[in-house]
């Protein structure tokens, strides 16, 4: 729905290299004006961020090594489901989750939801699926 709002390709659960058992990408968005293949992980319910995040990162080296054209850059964003659960694994590990998420995620939602050019650090934000919206995740101090 984003993705064709701000005239870009969106590919749903994108193998992240061709076998019977590979991974995939929850969402692959790419845009050919801005040169850019946006990966896109939503998290329902994230339990394990260590796990998740070493999935992430292992699908980024498959996409690079395999997927991504030569003129095109890699941008990665997880969408947390906006519920208790994930709400609490962010106030419980702030400083791990700005460590693996430094891009800005007010400009990651305006990615996202505008079409304007994503960050080049990976980012962070809220999605709440019945409304359809995304919306920055501000981490306290």
């Amino acid at each position: 729905m984003f993705a064709r709002r701000a005239g870009r390709a969106g590919e749903f659960e994108l193998p992240t290299r061709p076998s019977a058992s590979a991974g995939v990408v929850d969402v692959a968005i790419r845009d050919d004006i801005q040169r850019v293949l946006i990966l896109v992980e939503i998290w329902n319910r994230l339990s394990d961020l260590g796990a998740a995040s070493r999935s992430t990162s292992r699908k980024i080296g498959e996409v690079e090594a395999a997927i991504l054209p030569r003129t095109y850059r890699l941008a990665s964003c997880w969408l947390l489901v906006d519920n208790a659960a994930n709400r609490a694994i962010v106030r419980r590990f702030p400083e791990i989750v700005r460590a693996r998420f430094p891009g800005s995620s007010l400009n990651w939602v305006r990615a996202l939801a505008e079409g304007s050019d994503p960050p080049s650090s990976a980012g962070i934000a809220w999605i709440d699926p019945r409304s359809g919206t995304i919306t920055e995740l501000r981490l306290h101090s």
